[in-house]
């Protein structure tokens, strides 16, 4: 890498509240695990695995969302069909 690359600053980006997908979940996740690597400043990686952390939560509770979703739509077809 680039010796001003790593010599530019690193500013944290917060994810939105609510991120609407899985994917944008992953994407943020996946842009934090990139950056911890980047970073020498002991408080910011802490504050980087911190969100990581965080986001790992939030991404498990959608999946759970979304497997009660699918397990209320095959239920709700079993109990309809004729």
């Amino acid at each position: 890498m680039p010796a001003e690359l790593m010599q530019a600053p690193i500013t944290m980006v917060r994810a939105p509240a609510r991120a609407c997908t899985v994917y944008d979940i992953e994407d943020h996740l996946l842009a934090l695990a990139n950056t911890v690597e980047l970073v020498d400043e002991p408080d910011a990686r802490t504050a980087i695995l911190a969100e990581i952390g965080q986001q790992l939560r939030v991404a498990r509770d959608k999946r759970d969302r979304a497997v009660a979703f699918l397990r209320h739509c095959t239920e709700q077809q079993r109990v309809f069909q004729p």
